[in-house]
């Protein structure tokens, strides 16, 4: 018998992760492809983002939006 068990709250989903911002996984998908998204766990196939990396990857995404680097997603380039 196969028992659901929640994913632990120390890690994200990709998807529980870009509910939980409210950005579109094409957006995650692109930010990642330019090196701006938060560090993966992978295991297998299966995709994981700890609590850790995404406090890291907040305060590094704060930081780029007071500074002068812009990000692009349509485009999917960072600009300096």
């Amino acid at each position: 018998m196969y028992n659901h068990i929640p994913v632990s709250a120390a890690s994200y989903t990709v998807q529980q992760f870009c509910d939980h911002h409210q950005i579109g996984r094409t957006t995650y998908f692109k930010i990642r492809k330019v090196g701006l998204g938060p560090k993966e766990v992978r295991v297998g196939k299966l995709i994981r983002i700890t609590l850790e990396a995404e406090r890291e990857w907040v305060c590094r995404m704060q930081g780029a939006g007071s500074s002068t680097e812009a990000v692009n997603f349509n485009a999917a380039t960072v600009e300096n």
